[in-house]
């Protein structure tokens, strides 16, 4: 299931939800252009009926909350607090639908209030390197010594692509010769 309790973001897939529409927004996608990108990005997940409730919820609290709920996302979230699509998952135990029926009947109350005026999106900041595989770069410690760090790998993801790196062990006052073979 991905989630940890039973509030609208104790959930992963909520969690990626909120956090994939304000990147969207963020790279200055403009409403409704950035609920439609979602869509699309999520359309396979949306005929799932255990993913489909949590998208509706999430991207209507979202929406709400930066003052750009769109009407179809309302109308959709409130079809899913009514008709209960989403505590299907939760139904195992008593105590958890119970906690759920209060957090949805609280969304519900926040989608039908004035939503607070349109909020900017920050754009998100994305990694990037020129530092190529094999490279040798010298950091500088708080004790003044250079220390060396080889570049032995990336990681990428949505936050860009970052330098994996391996201390090596050397610790001196000057960076070494580079024929050294260190």
């Amino acid at each position: 299931m991905g989630a940890w309790g039973t509030g609208l973001y104790s959930d992963h897939t909520a969690c990626d939800i909120r956090d994939d529409y304000k990147d969207i927004l963020g790279d200055g996608i403009s409403e409704p252009e950035a609920t439609e990108r979602l869509l699309n990005q999520w359309k396979n997940e949306l005929s799932d009926p255990d993913t489909a409730p949590v998208f509706w919820l999430t991207l209507a609290d979202v929406q709400w909350n930066l003052g750009r709920l769109q009407g179809n996302v309302k109308q959709k979230a409130i079809e899913v607090i009514e008709n209960g699509s989403d505590l299907d998952r939760w139904l195992e135990e008593e105590k958890l639908v119970a906690k759920r029926k209060v957090i949805l009947e609280r969304l519900k109350q926040k989608l039908n209030i004035s939503q607070p005026p349109e909020k900017k999106v920050k754009k998100r900041y994305v990694n990037s390197t020129d530092w190529n595989l094999a490279d040798v770069y010298s950091l500088r410690l708080q004790s003044g010594k250079l220390a060396l760090l080889h570049v032995i790998g990336f990681h990428q993801d949505k936050g860009g692509r970052g330098p994996v790196c391996e201390i090596l062990d050397w610790i001196g006052e000057n960076a070494p010769d580079r024929k050294a073979g260190i």
